[in-house]
């Protein structure tokens, strides 16, 4: 962003104005000049097919209006800014046309380039401006005058602004230099980028996170916000600051190895968004807040990583720009790479708001209370959301218990069924063989079973009323079961059922068939679509005798379970992924977090 200078104008094609000191809506005497035509041109002048062309912005006179041009010059208009020739104020419909030459190219094809008396001027901005209401001929109310904040151009030591005349042939003539009033102008603070530096660009680009797939202003400074729990507030302590006693974990199956948050994150300095957030607060509209001159400036404070440099600004909210970016200056000291910058915008000699009431001093100490309410209120909604997590966690670490008793309980009933004697369950299953089995090899395939969520495959005994479910690293292959019940028993030549039920969103397919047990036995199954009243009436005819803990609808009641955890986990890793890149750019100092493994 170039840098801004803020005043009435630099070099401006200037209007005549009354010179009234009124600000009512009487008669007043006026100069009869000031509401003779303006001409941006003659006819005939050679430089009419290259001159800058005009902007058009029809406002109303009774409200204020902030417009800007392409070139980015902003015009503050207040109501009652214009008198017509019977010297009232204008409170109609009123055409602005504002011709903004900003740089070199502009310069030349509009020849706007002089002399003032025998001194070559070295033009920063150049503005021609008019107004009218139903084509008659305006001019200022100079007691209710128009502010402009224009982009300086070049560096110009002692500007100064000059009215302009341009004759018949297009050369302009240069009068009455005056120097500038330097106000800033306030904007409404909702318009203004207070974020740090590619926070908004890094969101973007690793978009989607949850539901949003653009990166919205609220969810930008929610996200930027959310790092005030996590700021050090201690900017000289060496050692690792005391961060709330709060997590953004993983609760993992027993045995992960990640349990990384990003309070793993140690940041030394910087912003604290807690401060950005209070500052956004309606109470800092019309200060110096809530201008692109801050705006700015808080650009190089975010890269300075300086708080302190930003509360000189927040804290002097009545003293002129200038005064607060020279004392920025000063704190950073010369072995910032930061500190030229503001030496530069301390040059600048910008002010403050015109009419800055007295009681803008309070807003320092309603800052340090907003802060210090923010900053607890941040911690607070962080250790809401972690008890939540935590809650969960707890929940599906139980879900995981209940389904191993499940499993151990079909394990036993199978083993009693077949004539074994069960010692000891474990990762190692140790049992007497009292009956010879034969061993048998059983794979059974699904057709396509990548395509769905999820894929659920069982084996039914008949003759003993029991189940074994399996599971698959492909979701297409089954062969083996889960720990705890492992060992899947048939006797020579009977017949068994395979069954499959699979999802796809909330769709349900299933499909089964029976295959009798020999050494090798293969068995595809194709699932089919079917209804969810359709499935319970046939798993329900085919478990009617089972024991719950044999019944397939209790399993995947757990399955369904154990699916909607697997999503939660995955939603917190790309969420942390996401915040993360984040964190590293909202406190700048920190150490990124490591990516968590599941097993």
């Amino acid at each position: 962003m170039k840098p801004y200078l803020i005043f009435c104008l630099l070099t401006i094609a200037f209007i005549a104005c009354n010179s009234d000191d009124s600000n009512t809506d009487s008669k007043v005497a006026i100069d009869i000049n000031a509401f003779t035509e303006k001409i941006k041109y003659h006819p005939g002048d050679p430089f009419i097919e290259t001159f800058k062309k005009s902007e058009f912005f029809k406002l109303s006179g009774l409200e204020d209006h902030v417009v800007e041009t392409t070139n980015g010059t902003i015009l503050s208009i207040p109501k009652g800014a214009f008198r017509d020739k019977n010297g009232r104020i204008v409170e109609k419909e009123i055409t602005i046309e504002v011709t903004d030459i900003a740089n070199l190219e502009e310069q030349i094809q509009s020849n706007i380039s002089g002399q003032y008396k025998d001194a070559v001027l070295k033009n920063g901005a150049t503005l021609f401006i008019n107004a009218t209401a139903d084509g008659e001929q305006l001019a200022f109310n100079q007691s209710n005058p128009v502010y402009i904040a224009t982009n300086r151009q070049t560096e110009l030591k002692n500007p100064l602004i000059f009215e302009g005349i341009r004759n018949p042939q297009g050369e302009m003539q240069w009068l009455k230099p005056t120097p500038p009033k330097q106000y800033l102008i306030p904007v409404d603070l909702e318009e203004l980028d207070f974020l740090p530096p590619n926070f908004a660009n890094t969101a973007q680009k690793h978009l989607p996170f949850r539901n949003y797939k653009v990166a919205t202003t609220a969810l930008l400074d929610s996200l930027y916000y959310s790092f005030g729990a996590m700021y050090p507030h201690d900017r000289n302590s060496q050692k690792k600051p005391a961060l709330p006693n709060t997590s953004f974990n993983f609760f993992q199956d027993e045995g992960s190895h990640a349990d990384h948050g990003i309070d793993s994150i140690i940041s030394c300095t910087g912003i604290d968004p807690s401060a950005i957030k209070v500052i956004k607060k309606r109470q800092f509209a019309n200060t110096l807040i809530a201008t692109k001159a801050f705006e700015q400036r808080l650009h190089y404070l975010h890269l300075a990583r300086e708080q302190a440099a930003l509360d000189i600004y927040i804290n002097h909210l009545d003293w002129d720009m200038a005064r607060c970016d020279e004392k920025v200056a000063q704190l950073l000291g010369s072995n910032s790479d930061y500190q030229m910058q503001f030496k530069a915008f301390a040059r600048e000699n910008l002010g403050n708001i015109k009419d800055l009431p007295p009681s803008v001093k309070n807003l320092g100490n309603y800052y340090s209370q907003q802060l210090k309410k923010t900053r607890t209120q941040l911690v607070e909604l962080k250790k809401a959301l972690d008890k939540e997590l935590e809650k969960k966690a707890k929940a599906a670490k139980k879900i995981r218990t209940d389904y191993q008793k499940v499993l151990q309980k079909r394990a036993t009933y199978r083993l009693n069924k077949f004539g074994f004697k069960l010692d000891k369950m474990g990762w190692i299953t140790v049992a007497e063989t009292l009956k010879p089995l034969d061993k048998f090899d059983l794979e059974i395939r699904v057709t396509n079973g990548k395509q769905y969520d999820r894929v659920h495959v069982y084996s039914v005994d008949p003759n003993i009323s029991s189940i074994f479910a399996f599971k698959s690293a492909d979701k297409e292959l089954f062969k083996e079961g889960y720990r705890g019940d492992p060992f899947l028993l048939y006797k020579k030549m009977q017949t068994a059922q395979a069954v499959v039920v699979a999802y796809q969103g909330k769709e349900a397919f299933h499909d089964q068939t029976n295959f009798k047990v020999t050494p090798t036995i293969r068995v595809r199954l194709n699932p089919q679509p079917i209804t969810a009243q359709a499935l319970n009436q046939t798993l329900q005819k085919m478990e009617s005798n089972h024991t719950k803990f044999n019944k397939i609808r209790v399993d995947l009641e757990y399955q369904a379970a154990f699916y909607a955890e697997e999503l939660r986990r995955k939603q917190l890793r790309d969420d942390l992924a996401f915040i993360g890149r984040l964190a590293s750019i909202a406190l700048p100092c920190g150490i990124p977090p490591e990516q968590p493994t599941t097993n």
